[in-house]
């Protein structure tokens, strides 16, 4: 869940801040904060698209249902993913299994593993370019 992820996050020695708005914010104000971030984790949702559009850097947390029909896209260097692939990929939501285990077994370490890349790779950038 959002809280995990922010908590193992808030543990990393190069973040000053940490900030989860799961489900605070209008959508106005959730452009304006994707805008103003320096990396954003979401799931397969609107904020996602708008990130990616923003070209922002961005871990996509995605489920089988739709992969590869609406995301990933942009930058791949930029527009990062988080998934574990299942032999029932594109089932549109028709699971076969008790739970959507396609998205509930992503590990919150996954999504760090991938937000520390991004933020790893951005400071080296700009160290070059500095």
């Amino acid at each position: 869940d959002c809280g995990e992820v922010a908590q193992a996050l808030g543990r990393q020695p190069l973040l000053s801040r940490v900030l989860d708005l799961s489900g605070k914010t209008s959508v106005r104000e959730m452009i304006e904060c994707l805008r103003r971030c320096d990396v954003v984790l979401s799931q397969d949702s609107a904020a996602l698209h708008i990130a990616t559009a923003l070209r922002q850097p961005v871990v996509g947390i995605l489920a089988g249902a739709h992969f590869g029909r609406f995301y990933p896209w942009g930058d791949p260097a930029r527009a990062r993913v988080v998934n574990k692939p299942m032999e029932c990929y594109g089932c549109e939501w028709h699971c076969i299994y008790d739970s959507i285990r396609c998205i509930q077994e992503i590990p919150p370490a996954d999504a760090t593993r991938e937000l520390l890349y991004l933020i790893n790779t951005l400071s080296a950038s700009e160290s070059a370019d500095a």
